[in-house]
């Protein structure tokens, strides 16, 4: 009788924590950019608030002698009542400083952004500020 060798399948524990350890390690270095290529879409939502936010205070002034001096009478960019916050529900858009040659725009992120905490436009009629003035903010 002829007896065959047992034949073991199947992982032993030190293969699998070296592969446990291979996929911590690229986790680690993957998770980070991820993590950032979400915040810029998150902050394109906000640039896009702002940009719309810029053409209908132009379109107020146009009917008015002034720009308008809160979101309510941004129409196309913000409701009629209510916060007026980005489609993607990510920034909420504040008015102020406004007068005939000029506004402030603010968008303040919904969520927890270290490198923008907000994004400001400063329109004083002849020149626009924008701020902070990092590129990941207001890029190129």
């Amino acid at each position: 009788m002829i007896i065959a060798p047992i034949s073991h399948r199947g992982f032993t524990l030190i293969e699998l924590m070296v592969t446990v350890a291979i996929v911590g390690i690229l986790a680690s270095i993957a998770y980070p950019s991820f993590a950032e290529y979400v915040r810029k879409g998150k902050r394109d939502d906000g640039r896009a608030l702002i940009g719309a936010a810029e053409v209908a205070q132009e379109k107020f002034r146009v009917s008015n002698a002034t720009y308008a001096n809160a979101t309510a009478s941004l129409v196309g960019a913000c409701p009629s009542s209510g916060t007026c916050t980005s489609q993607g529900g990510h920034f909420t858009l504040a008015v102020s400083a406004t007068s005939a040659t000029g506004y402030t725009l603010t968008a303040t992120p919904t969520y927890t952004d270290t490198t923008c905490t907000s994004l400001v436009v400063v329109h004083n009629g002849s020149s626009i500020t924008r701020t902070p003035s990092s590129t990941a903010c207001w890029p190129k």
